[in-house]
């Protein structure tokens, strides 16, 4: 996930996006946003092992990725109203960018990318962030 394409790739492969899924920041943000229509679940928790490494090929896409990530959960937190078929409650979202020890400055760049980004992240270092 080092690349923009290589990002794009791997969320397609672990979801399960469907075929013609367009590979880019809406279409990521759209298949985020409805999961429930192929995964369902009462709760979502997306993982990003070696995080520090996310992007670093594309570091200018970074804030579009945790853009889209912080706009899903939004998105989840709210309830939608109507037809059976398409309600639900409001469902934890949650997106895990787990850092490895031997990089810490890997934290440093995602910190520093949400706030130019506005985007209220909370961070967790060993239990202090």
């Amino acid at each position: 996930m080092r690349s923009y394409e290589g990002l794009m790739n791997e969320f397609g492969a672990a979801l399960q996006f469907f075929d013609g899924f367009g590979e880019n920041w809406p279409a990521l943000s759209d298949c985020l946003r409805s999961l429930d229509e192929w995964l369902p679940a009462s709760a979502y928790v997306l993982v990003v092992e070696r995080a520090e490494e996310v992007l670093v090929d594309d570091p200018l896409d970074l804030e579009a990725f945790l853009r889209t990530l912080h706009f899903a959960g939004e998105s989840w937190s709210e309830p939608v109203d109507g037809p059976a078929v398409h309600a639900r409650p409001p469902t934890p979202f949650h997106a895990l960018l787990n850092v490895s020890d031997a990089h810490p400055e890997g934290i440093d760049r995602f910190v520093r990318v949400a706030a130019g980004a506005r985007t209220d992240i909370p961070l967790r270092e060993g239990g202090t962030r």
